[in-house]
């Protein structure tokens, strides 16, 4: 339980450094008024669009910009 928190934590950090308080506000407003019904439908339509390379360079990115948590990564691949 206490990962989630810490994730919980981690996210909210993230959504506010990138989209601001308001715009994350709204976000997750998107998802408790159900104006996104179905996360893992939207998520496979988003991935579906990239291509193998593109998802590479992004978790590759994330990796760079994220050290400490390559091996949680490694760990699930």
């Amino acid at each position: 339980m206490a990962y989630d928190g810490k994730l919980l934590q981690r996210g909210m950090r993230c959504l506010i450094d990138n989209l601001g308080i308001i715009e994350t506000e709204k976000f997750i407003a998107m998802f408790t008024q159900e104006q996104i019904p179905d996360y893992t439908e939207w998520q496979r339509d988003y991935f579906d669009s990239m291509t193998s390379e593109e998802f590479r360079a992004s978790l590759e990115e994330f990796i760079r910009q994220h050290p400490d948590e390559e091996n949680f990564i490694k760990e699930r691949a």
